[in-house]
């Protein structure tokens, strides 16, 4: 019993303290053997003493009941302390919370779509066999020179010096090949034929030498 008293003084609640001491106190007279049953054996048996184990082993029966459960509501709550999260690193913490922006994929190349595209063009009809005027004429080195006719059609031709074509000139112009681009012969009032290749001025894209012999023509 001493064990049960000293267990109730440590509750820290003064009333249950008194009332599990009290409990405590009328438990010992309850158990203590009186002599007279001490002297006489077979008349009677000494009441068996019950311990702690067995105490809490069934804590809600008379008082034992009582004490136990003073005993226990004292006992401090075990807590089991929840798991911490885990801790965000430097970059986590700093990064502010915003919503998440999510960056449009790129086409893979069966995504990507064929396209087309209309180029006005201007295409001349030029006749195998014509005459025309030289609207312009320019001396070039090696003997090679540059003829416009009608404004229109421009050639780069050879023989400068022999076929003596001016501007103003009525000339005679002849196809003569396809085969490695238009080639001509042009005849002036010399009569020297001029072998000479046209020069598509009409083409969308020149390289910067036809642009530079192309501004012969007004639309050049």
């Amino acid at each position: 019993m001493c064990e049960l008293q000293a267990r109730c003084v440590g509750i820290e609640n003064a009333e249950q303290r008194q009332e599990c001491l009290a409990a405590a106190e009328t438990l010992r007279r309850t158990l203590a053997v009186p002599e007279a049953l001490e002297a006489e054996p077979a008349r009677a048996e000494a009441p068996k003493a019950v311990t702690a184990a067995e105490a809490e082993a069934e804590p809600r029966r008379g008082i034992w009941g009582r004490v136990t459960g003073l005993l226990k509501r004292d006992r401090p709550q075990s807590t089991t302390a929840p798991e911490p999260l885990p801790a965000q690193t430097a970059d986590q913490a700093a990064e502010p919370m915003s919503d998440t922006t999510i960056e449009p994929q790129e086409p893979t190349l069966s995504e990507v779509a064929i396209t087309r595209t209309t180029v006005d063009r201007t295409v001349l009809e030029i006749p195998e066999h014509f005459t025309g005027e030289v609207t312009a004429q320019r001396k070039l080195v090696r003997d090679r020179q540059l003829i416009a006719v009608d404004d229109r059609v421009l050639f780069e031709g050879d023989v400068w010096r022999e076929s003596k074509i001016r501007k103003g000139d009525r000339v005679e112009v002849q196809k003569v090949s396809s085969l490695f681009g238009e080639r001509y012969r042009i005849i002036g009032p010399s009569k020297r034929a001029v072998t000479a290749n046209r020069i598509r001025c009409e083409r969308v894209e020149l390289n910067t030498d036809d642009r530079r012999k192309c501004a012969l023509l007004p639309d050049g």
